[in-house]
């Protein structure tokens, strides 16, 4: 989040530059992203702060060893406006300085460094298979897309190297053909009978920008396909608590029939353990192995202090799952690995990296816990509930009674902090607070901190696990702050969603502006006539899937007040496109129907693969 601020400063991805002295009787604010791409607009978003005698001229220019845009306009009111660079197609890497000047009415130069984000399309090589037999035909196709998800018309350069790095093909396609195939190439290499074994690799790239070849890798070996395929069924993490641990192992053909065999079951130490006896370096851990037959599925069950004679500990310690299956008709093997955790504790307790490091005084910190298991996953049943703790520090002499929720016979704690060289803090600890954990697992509760207090820190304990946090204060010259809080549970593109705005002091009105993907979508003013306001607006497809909400005011002392939001959107897709078969099985001969559906004028590509090459890419 931001906080008040006098001069131009890089942070959460956006440029601030303000006017240097708050004292001056003109002054300005200009917003813009920290970041630029390749064949985007630029936009600076200005705004003049006090009545001018006269037309101000805005001058931007982006200049990094040349000059790579600037443009020019005159302004003589105080509403907001935005002056847009036309960045080119290439630009070369290098250091890059953001240039504002103003003359006329109000002169001004303020100078920031930007920084160039160079991939501003995405390229996507897909190819029908993921091995080739010698002989065998290999199609492709090759399509762009831009940060807005709009596929790309334009030259295409795609190459063909093979294991040794040496190009065998290579394809240049205008940027007219691009647009007759719908933005989308099509193509096929046929390989010959004898070629050279191993990895191969496609790269493509879009010639009218900047950036590195996409590359792609597909393998062409003497292979017979898998008729059938193995899968260990194994828990997620294992539990050291537990007596016994289980699993299941299947086996199917490609067609979905159970196979009839043996599996052989083989467990052992992913990190094997060694001690030394007599000067020798002995190996101590030991493999644990099992056999039985199986009918397409096999379960099997090992006591957990036979797993514990291993390695000796189980806890942090991660074991091998092999399962290998012979076919009993053909005596063919398929198998399968997995690796599994063991941990004494199946929770943890974690506060999202999210979350601020730093609170805002006289405001509320919206803290959050998360539990969850092992896997991450949310908590399949909670013993107990969540004791929550909060200490307070503040300057040893600014230590009057703090009024705080008495919980139960529970009574403030004080205690002195450890000696500071500079300043010597006073510890106040609240009372522990107990929250029921959700079934999501997402713990969250608020924390009131007044203006006196420098530190808290906030301490979570579910049982035996336990985490804790440590906010620093937030610093405004004037001591006041804004606060942007979400209303809405995971917006969606079209929809309706709220924002809260709370401020320190009552403000007349403040300044917004949306971001999502580099670009300004949005940008206004919100009446306010307080210190809060519920805040509604409706999101966009440009919103998604990430955008960042910056809101702010200036005080009349020249001090900018600014804090900003990372939300969530969900709907990038504009197109609805949905795929179905008519039927979920068929036989040799029986004919098909996929249903697909999609906005009118679209091109749809489909492609179909053997369930047997999925199987041998997965080998």
């Amino acid at each position: 989040m931001l906080q008040g601020i006098q001069h131009g400063i890089i942070v959460a991805g956006i440029l601030l530059v303000t006017s240097q002295h708050a004292e001056c009787v003109n002054s300005y604010l200009f917003v813009a992203p920290n970041a630029f791409r390749p064949g985007q607009t630029y936009s600076v978003h200005g705004q003049l702060l006090r009545p001018v005698s006269s037309p101000v001229t805005v001058e931007v220019k982006l200049t990094g060893t040349e000059t790579v845009a600037v443009t020019a306009a005159t302004f003589n009111d105080q509403n907001d406006f935005t002056v847009k660079l036309i960045i080119p197609n290439s630009v070369s890497k290098g250091k890059f300085r953001l240039e504002i000047e103003g003359s006329g009415g109000l002169t001004f130069n303020e100078t920031k460094d930007v920084r160039l984000e160079p991939k501003v399309t995405s390229v996507y090589i897909q190819t029908d298979k993921a091995v080739y037999k010698p002989g065998q035909t290999v199609h492709f196709r090759v399509f762009g897309v831009t940060p807005d998800l709009r596929v790309v018309f334009d030259k295409l350069q795609v190459e063909l190297y093979d294991p040794k790095d040496n190009k065998i093909n290579q394809w240049h396609v205008d940027a007219a053909e691009v647009t007759s195939l719908g933005g989308v190439y099509v193509q096929h290499q046929v390989m010959s009978e004898s070629p050279v074994l191993g990895t191969w690799k496609l790269k493509a790239k879009l010639l009218s920008y900047e950036g590195d070849y996409e590359e792609k890798t597909f393998k062409v070996d003497e292979y017979v396909l898998p008729k059938f395929e193995v899968e260990l069924d194994l828990p997620s993490f294992g539990r050291t608590q537990e007596n016994e641990f289980t699993g299941n192992i299947k086996a199917k053909y490609t067609f979905g029939k159970p196979v009839k065999g043996e599996v052989e079951l083989r467990v052992s130490p992913k990190h094997e353990q060694f001690e030394w006896k007599n000067g020798q370096r002995v190996k101590t851990s030991t493999t644990f192995e099992m056999k039985m037959p199986m009918d397409g599925k096999a379960s099997f069950t090992i006591a957990t202090s036979r797993l514990e004679q291993l390695r000796g500990s189980l806890d942090g310690a991660v074991l091998v799952f092999e399962a290998n299956v012979t076919e009993s008709l053909t005596r063919m093997k398929q198998g399968d690995t997995q690796e599994v955790t063991f941990y004494k504790e199946p929770l943890k307790l974690e506060f999202p990296a999210s979350l601020p490091e730093t609170f805002k005084p006289g405001m509320t910190y919206e803290a959050v816990v998360k539990v969850s298991q092992r896997d991450d996953t949310p908590p399949a049943s909670v013993e107990g509930q969540l004791n929550v703790t909060v200490t307070e520090f503040r300057k040893q002499n600014d230590t009057k009674p703090v009024i705080v929720p008495r919980v139960g016979n529970d009574r403030v704690k004080r205690r002195i902090a450890r000696p500071n060289p500079s300043r010597e803090l006073v510890a106040t600890e609240r009372p522990t607070v107990l929250y029921t954990v959700p079934a999501d697992g997402i713990v969250e509760f608020p924390i009131s901190v007044d203006q006196r207090v420098e530190k808290i820190t906030v301490q979570a304990k579910l049982n035996t696990v336990k985490v804790s946090k440590t906010l620093k204060k937030r610093h405004s010259p004037s001591a006041n702050f804004l606060q942007l809080r979400s209303l809405t549970n995971k917006p969606k593109a079209g929809e309706t969603m709220a924002i809260a705005i709370r401020a320190t002091e009552s403000v007349d009105d403040v300044i917004y502006q949306i971001y999502a993907r580099g670009q300004l979508i949005k940008s206004g003013n919100i009446t306010v006539k307080r210190k809060s306001k519920t805040w509604k607006f409706q999101a966009s497809h440009h919103m998604a899937p990430k955008s960042q909400i910056l809101v702010m005011y200036v005080r009349a002392d020249g001090e900018l007040v600014a804090d900003a939001l990372s939300i969530n959107v969900d709907g990038a897709f504009m197109n609805k496109v949905t795929v179905n078969f008519n039927t979920t099985e068929a036989v040799p001969s029986d004919k098909i129907r996929l249903d697909v559906s999609a906005d009118v004028g679209s091109t749809v590509n489909v492609l179909g693969v053997r369930q047997e090459c999925i199987v041998a890419r997965n080998r």
